[in-house]
């Protein structure tokens, strides 16, 4: 919204810039200054409407940004999400959300990230978030539980041998130019992303 009221504040500054008002027009019957005006009255419109076209398109162009960056901001709510979509349609999906209780130990990061009640959508399974990092709990994790934690590196070797990953989820990491192209196309900014949060579902 700020930034949408900042654009709408510099159109109008703009308009009111370029056409000169009945004030002006009368301050300046006895100057340069009209006739110069009239002399270029084709012009004030087509610089006026370059003007706020431009300006409409560097919002358009920031929203598109600041829209893919805020989807990319909620990697805990989304991985969540995620796991009930493959536990309710994938058959072939290791753990079902229709018979077996499971579970599901959500750490700090990824409940502050989006994962909130409304997303706990199975009846099966117990959603515990009294943890605040699951590494430092290791020992009250028992079997039949899931783990959806944030993703450093060393995770995966910490539940090696009591849990197995079953994906990733992506989230934001920046707006950087796009490094891997070469010529014109180097120098547009893109969104990057990075795996943010990891699922894990203990050995059966």
């Amino acid at each position: 919204p700020a930034f949408n009221l900042a654009i709408a504040i510099g159109i109008y500054e703009t308009v009111k810039f370029l056409i000169p008002n009945e004030e002006q027009e009368q301050t300046a019957k006895n100057s340069k200054y009209l006739d110069i005006v009239k002399n270029q009255l084709p012009t004030y419109p087509i610089c006026r409407i370059l003007l706020v076209f431009s300006i409409i398109a560097i919002n358009s162009i920031g929203l598109i940004y600041f829209s893919i960056s805020s989807s990319k901001n909620y990697p805990g709510g989304k991985a969540l999400r995620e796991l009930h979509f493959r536990a309710k349609n994938q058959e072939d999906f290791p753990i079902s959300c229709k018979n077996n209780h499971y579970n599901i130990f959500i750490d700090n990061y990824v409940a502050q990230s989006g994962a909130t009640r409304f997303l706990e959508n199975c009846e099966n399974w117990t959603y515990i978030k009294t943890y605040e990092n699951l590494n430092e709990d290791i020992e009250f994790i028992r079997t039949k539980s899931v783990l959806v934690m944030e993703r450093p590196p060393s995770n995966s070797n910490i539940f090696y041998n009591s849990h197995v990953k079953m994906f990733d989820v992506d989230g934001y990491d920046g707006i950087r130019l796009n490094e891997g192209k070469g010529g014109l196309l180097g120098f547009i900014p893109v969104v990057h992303s990075e795996e943010k949060v990891s699922v894990f579902r203990a050995n059966q």
